[in-house]
């Protein structure tokens, strides 16, 4: 397969606002250097971050392109790339730099293969909140069967996915959420127990959950929106 040596690309070539993010169609391909593959991308994610690379809150060297995750088909694989069973053609999700791009050159090392049967969409919108998941189901806190968890926020993007987790662990789960479309959303991914904290009641949620665990509290909180 013939690999061409520019690419369309959204290049940022100093700090700003979204008006430096610029449209190329002739970046350079990179060539994939020692441990790293060449992924052609089919989809890539935009993610709050890449708001921080661009402003320069996070100094990186420019021109730069961002985008921190991509899916797509390896199409070369760098030097000392063999351990990590990889070949051309293999379909792959990727955590690294570089994903506003038809083409990034990434270490091998981030790369996860997607199993055959799931679209690049669905992968790429569950990766990151995924990954979140389960490091605070596995390695934040490591939940048990028979645990009794708060989860707040349950309705959003790390919720959904964590409450789904944690019922599969064999947890109670008390799960907080604002509104009543929310509320019946999380419901029905099998939370026992909802609270919605924008109703008058939920208002009281500290004692709702005193009430549920009968006085004994839960033995781990999650809480991304600062509720507690």
């Amino acid at each position: 397969m013939q690999i061409a040596t520019t690419q369309r690309a959204i290049v940022v070539e100093k700090t700003g606002g979204p008006e430096v993010l610029e449209y190329r169609t002739d970046y350079p391909v990179p060539k994939p250097k020692s441990g790293h593959i060449l992924v052609r991308n089919t989809i890539s994610s935009i993610n709050f971050i890449d708001t921080y690379f661009r402003t320069g809150l996070y100094p990186s060297p420019k021109p730069e392109v961002l985008g921190r995750e991509a899916v797509g088909t390896v199409t070369a694989l760098g030097p000392e790339t063999d351990k990590y069973d990889l070949k051309i053609g293999d379909r792959v999700i990727w955590l690294a730099n570089g994903g506003y791009a038809e083409f990034s050159s990434v270490p091998a090392e981030k790369t996860i293969k997607i199993p055959a049967g799931l679209r690049d969409e669905d992968v790429l919108a569950s990766f990151m909140s995924g990954l979140t998941a389960l490091a605070l189901t596995q390695e934040t806190y490591t939940v048990k069967p028979g645990d009794w968890v708060l989860l707040h926020a349950a309705a959003g993007g790390v919720g959904i996915l964590m409450a789904q987790i944690l019922k599969g662990l064999g947890v109670t789960v008390i799960g907080t959420a604002g509104g009543p479309d929310k509320v019946e959303l999380v419901k029905a991914l099998g939370v026992d127990h909802v609270i919605d904290y924008r109703s008058d009641q939920g208002t009281h949620w500290t004692q709702d959950v005193l009430e549920l665990t009968k006085g004994a509290g839960v033995d781990v909180v999650y809480d991304s929106v600062v509720v507690s």
